[in-house]
C-alpha cells in the first residue's frame, strides 16, 4: 500500500494526489480518466474498505446478508488489512482524507 500524507478532504483534490502518487509529475493523456476507474471511494477504515470491495463483489446479495451470520463474525480490520497488501487486488494506494484508488 502507498500513502499520501497532505490532508485531502474532496475527490478531486484525492484524484490529483493519486495521479502524483502513481506517475509523478508526469501525467499521461488520460489521467483523469484513470483516476475516475481507479477511485475505489473515501472510508473512514480500512474496515469499511473491506467492506465496500465485498459489497460492490456481490451485488444484490450484499443488502440481504451483511449484518447476518456468517458475516457478522469477520474481522473486517484484518480484512481490510489483506486487501493493503500488494499482492491481493493488486496495490491499492491510500491518500490522505481516506481516499483509496486501485492501482491497477
Amino acid at each position: 500500500m502507498h500513502s499520501h500524507a497532505e490532508s485531502i478532504s474532496s475527490p478531486k483534490d484525492a484524484a490529483d494526489a493519486y495521479l502524483s502518487v502513481r506517475f509523478g509529475g508526469n501525467h499521461p493523456p488520460a489521467a483523469d480518466e484513470i483516476a475516475t476507474r481507479a477511485y475505489i471511494g473515501q472510508f473512514d477504515s480500512h474496515a469499511e474498505l473491506a467492506q465496500a470491495i465485498w459489497a460492490q463483489s456481490t451485488v444484490g446479495i450484499a443488502e440481504l446478508w451483511v449484518s447476518r451470520w456468517p458475516l457478522t463474525h469477520i474481522d473486517w480490520d484484518a480484512a481490510g488489512a489483506d486487501l493493503l497488501e500488494p499482492l491481493r487486488l493488486g496495490d491499492i494506494v491510500e491518500v490522505a482524507g481516506g481516499h483509496y484508488f486501485s492501482g491497477e
